[in-house]
């Protein structure tokens, strides 16, 4: 894949959102394209937290398991969806697995790498924090929604 093909798809990704051709260049100089088959695992569970990966197309299924060992599917991610990102961020460990549904195909931006665009780029540093606190109220609001229902 090489950069005007990817163009679309990272205009579409809300980290990237704004960010000029340019920007979008060099993001795209820091990653490498990998090609997952269907049921093809990127990352489980507690592995170290390398980098990201952007969807560019295919399904991606994000799942944890609980301390007795059951599964439960968190999201079901299609193109121009972004995996990984905490893990580049918190230096953690992964919080879930993430296994390709169907045949794959994403862009890998290792955590250095990532962590160095984020220092020299303001704007993009900025719209990482703002999508990062919009998952956080969202997720405070599934919290709520299920204790609401819980009464």
């Amino acid at each position: 894949m090489n950069f005007e093909q990817a163009v679309p798809i990272l205009r579409k990704i809300t980290f990237f959102e704004g960010i000029d051709d340019k920007g979008l260049q060099v993001i795209y100089s820091c990653a490498k394209t990998v090609d997952i088959r269907q049921e093809g695992f990127i990352f489980s569970q507690g592995d170290p937290g390398d980098g990201m990966y952007l969807i560019i197309a295919g399904k991606v299924e994000i799942s944890q398991r609980d301390p007795m060992g059951y599964r439960t599917v968190l999201a079901t991610l299609g193109p121009s969806s972004v995996i990984g990102d905490m893990a580049v961020l918190d230096d953690l460990p992964r919080s879930a697995s993430a296994q390709a549904v169907e045949r794959t195909i994403m862009l890998y931006i290792p955590r250095d790498d990532f962590q160095l665009l984020l220092e020299f780029n303001f704007s993009l540093t900025l719209k990482i924090l703002n999508t990062l606190s919009k998952r956080l109220r969202e997720a405070n609001e599934k919290v709520v929604d299920k204790r609401r229902k819980m009464f």
